[in-house]
């Protein structure tokens, strides 16, 4: 209740009294982590949510939180090995998938990042930022005509995207296509 009235000193409280009558909950850890995310302790947050992960392998919370912890800590390889694990986990979880793309995208792996895009976008068939970051992948992989297509498709579905348009002209001037 404390957590989410967020009355972040109180919750950290309560969870770490928690911890004192049962040492070995995940929950309680996966709990304690999002409080001090939240508060903006990043180190120990890791710490939480590493204990979570250690006493429960598979807690998608975990997981996530600690991807994203892991990344604002510096550490984007150790981000991406958590949401990697995520999918594995829980592979309907698209925003796991997005977050897999984008982070190989980022360090430059762009045909890495391009099945982790396509997974998002046979999912929701609409997602403007999974089309545009496959295409722009594709495009930086010398793929020119797929990386229309799903520029094309990003327009298609939302037409008043300036950047799906930005893209499409990039990609005509690429070509030649006055």
């Amino acid at each position: 209740a404390y957590q989410r009235t967020n009355r972040l000193e109180q919750a950290g409280q309560a969870y770490a009294e928690a911890l004192k009558l049962k040492p070995d909950s995940a929950f309680a850890y996966a709990n304690l982590g999002a409080t001090l995310q939240e508060r903006g302790d990043q180190p120990e947050a890791r710490k939480a949510f590493e204990r979570a992960l250690q006493l429960a392998p598979e807690n998608p919370t975990a997981l996530w939180n600690l991807s994203i912890v892991q990344d604002r800590l510096g550490n984007p390889s150790e981000s991406e090995k958590c949401i990697e694990k995520l999918v594995e986990v829980d592979p309907e979880r698209e925003e796991a998938w997005f977050r897999i793309g984008y982070l190989r995208l980022l360090r430059g792996d762009s045909a890495g990042s391009i099945e982790p895009f396509r997974v998002c976008v046979s999912k929701r068939s609409d997602w403007l930022e999974a089309l545009m970051n496959l295409g722009i992948a594709q495009r930086r992989l010398g793929n020119i005509e797929a990386a229309k297509a799903s520029f094309t498709q990003a327009a298609t579905r939302h037409p008043h995207s300036t950047d799906a348009l930005r893209a499409l002209a990039a990609v005509a001037v690429e070509q030649g296509d006055y």
